[in-house]
């Protein structure tokens, strides 16, 4: 049995799916290397009685990407906090750890900015948000 989450049209698929969780973004990555990360706030929808909140079942859901030639078609999202690191992965084998901070808020219909730069028929195939690496204690160096 089990209830419909969303309507899809006809060639649309979903990419990913997570727990909105307050104080944090959602990092969306196109194939092509571009990425951006939105507040959850601007996914709720006006409801009847004039509060936010989110979309029921069965919706056709919110534009999260202004795709393009340019940017090509989502690869992925994570909800991520500025805390986090994101791993990036490429079918050619290359993998970059940049932390979440880095990667630019900006509104839901937009195409964002370069996040990994792409060798010539490669494509971002997978990203996982992952811990950040803490600093080393320098202090800890062995003295020579």
């Amino acid at each position: 049995a089990g209830v419909r989450g969303i309507s899809l049209s006809e060639g649309d698929f979903v990419v990913g799916a997570e727990k909105a969780e307050a104080g944090k973004t959602l990092l969306t990555v196109t194939v092509n290397g571009y990425g951006k990360r939105t507040e959850l706030s601007e996914y709720l929808r006006t409801g009847p009685n004039g509060e936010k909140c989110a979309q029921s079942r069965g919706g056709k859901g919110l534009k999260n990407y202004n795709i393009t030639p340019k940017t090509g078609p989502v690869a992925g999202c994570r909800v991520v906090s500025d805390s986090d690191d994101v791993m990036l992965i490429e079918n050619g084998g290359v993998i970059i750890r940049i932390p979440a901070s880095s990667i630019n808020v900006y509104k839901r219909d937009t195409q964002g900015v370069i996040v990994m730069r792409i060798e010539e028929g490669n494509q971002v195939v997978s990203l996982e948000r992952v811990e950040a690496m803490e600093e080393e204690d320098k202090s800890q160096e062995p003295q020579a």
